[in-house]
């Protein structure tokens, strides 16, 4: 009796084929697992150290290392170090090493822009400038720097001590100035047709006010119209309601505009 043995049985082509496509899923899903991992990871948040600002900080304090005497102000008591999530930092953040570095950084520096509690320091920071090459402490520019753009100045309008005018207007206050201005070709001005009155700078920032005068910002060209008009007419100013930065346009009153407009007749 003899015994029959079966052929080995040949593998096809389809079937390595297969095996290989499996493989090849199984290294690509393996390489994405890790992409999306490694991705995750070096992508998370984490907490760094930043410098902020303890309290509120006005212009013309002076940063000190071991001075307290106004307007000198203690680093140690000015900012107050604090870790945040780096997703918050900002990208110009001053970058924080020791208390020591701080100090170093930071001894003799002029607040020339105001930091609120809680504000971070940041690298090369706009709002100070090192003692000696920026105003002097006290100065009266760094009550509102910020106010103050290149080119401007501060210009002081008489007020009338103990008038309305003295307390009517506060910094911040916008107003237009009103003049009054002989326009007699022989300089006689006793007519009353010899007389204009016309708005002219408009829109002005009232920088500061002490009892008898406004301090208002102004271009050097401005300045020099203004001081013309203080001079040689008589100057009113009239107070904008607040946010009120529209150009108004106004026609110039005379003796005979006042007649005609409100009908006055002899």
């Amino acid at each position: 009796m003899s015994v029959q043995v079966k052929p080995p049985r040949t593998r096809t082509a389809g079937g390595r084929t297969l095996m290989l496509l499996g493989v090849l899923l199984a290294l690509a899903a393996g390489m994405i697992v890790i992409f999306v991992v490694s991705n995750t990871v070096g992508n998370a948040p984490h907490n760094v150290m930043v410098v902020q600002a303890a309290r509120e900080l006005d212009a013309g304090a002076v940063l000190s290392a071991n001075n307290s005497t106004a307007p000198n102000v203690l680093i140690s008591q000015a900012f107050v170090t604090r870790e945040m999530n780096s997703d918050a930092v900002p990208a110009d953040a001053y970058v924080y090493q020791n208390p020591d570095q701080l100090k170093v950084d930071l001894n003799d520096e002029v607040v020339v822009g105001q930091f609120l509690a809680g504000d971070v320091l940041r690298l090369n920071d706009k709002r100070l400038v090192k003692l000696g090459q920026g105003s002097s402490p006290g100065s009266l520019t760094l009550r509102n720097p910020a106010q103050l753009p290149h080119g401007s100045v501060l210009f002081d309008i008489p007020l009338d001590s103990g008038g309305s005018k003295s307390w009517a207007l506060v910094p911040g206050d916008h107003i237009d100035i009103l003049v009054t201005y002989c326009v007699s070709a022989t300089g006689n001005c006793a007519t009353p047709d010899a007389a204009i009155t016309q708005t002219t700078l408009q829109n002005v920032y009232v920088y500061w006010v002490n009892t008898d005068q406004a301090f208002v910002v102004l271009t050097h060209q401005q300045a020099l119209e203004l001081k013309y008009l203080l001079e040689t007419g008589k100057v009113s100013v009239v107070l904008r309601s607040p946010g009120d930065t529209d150009s108004a346009s106004t026609a110039p009153v005379t003796s005979q505009y006042i007649i005609g407009h409100f009908h006055i007749h002899p």
